[in-house]
């Protein structure tokens, strides 16, 4: 259950129904970008609080994540709180690749970066790393304009892959450190 949630505050009521502890990566949408405060805890005598709550301090927004825990055969109580506002997420950069976006050949490969915000994207990179994380190769992209005139704005950057096993490995953008983006979920493609 989610009752009574605004954009700045939402409670989260859950039963976890397994004899198991059940790990989640939940996802906020409709939510004011920023720094949130998040409360969790088991609700033992039902009445839709913690019981013994624990907090941590989040960043969170459109399409981030946050991992979760629910407690074997009990209720969890989760609330967010909007601690303060951050940039509005739809005024932002935002790069993306698709799974047509990223052309192999052999050990060549092609990613066309695809510029999709509202703010000019700054030169950023695209790597590859294999299914733990490590970089096998890396390139830089070019600065691209924002599409505000609603034509594409695209930059096609070229990486040699390494010899080897490449099962499970990814591309994936990146901006420089601290420039958010309207989301991260269209800035990774498993390698074809």
């Amino acid at each position: 259950l989610v009752p009574g949630a605004t954009q700045t505050h939402f409670k989260v009521i859950a039963f976890n129904t397994a004899d198991h502890p059940v790990k989640a990566d939940m996802t906020g949408w409709n939510v004011t970008a920023g720094d949130w405060k998040m409360t969790s805890g088991v609700d033992a005598n039902g009445d839709d609080k913690a019981d013994a709550p624990q907090s941590r301090d989040i960043a969170f927004e459109k399409s981030a994540s946050v991992d979760v825990v629910f407690a074997p055969r009990q209720t969890t109580v989760m609330e967010f709180d909007l601690v303060k506002a951050g940039d509005p997420v739809e005024g932002r950069a935002d790069l993306g690749i698709g799974v047509e976006d990223v052309r192999r050949k052999g050990r060549s490969l092609s990613v066309t970066v695809h510029s999709l915000g509202a703010k000019d994207a700054p030169a950023g990179s695209a790597v590859v790393e294999d299914a733990s994380g490590k970089v096998l190769a890396r390139v830089a992209t070019p600065p691209l304009k924002a599409p505000r005139d609603l034509l594409p704005k695209t930059a096609t950057v070229r990486l040699s892959l390494p010899a080897g096993d490449l099962k499970g490995a990814r591309v994936r953008l990146a901006l420089p450190e601290g420039t958010r983006e309207i989301t991260q979920l269209n800035n990774s493609v498993v390698l074809p």
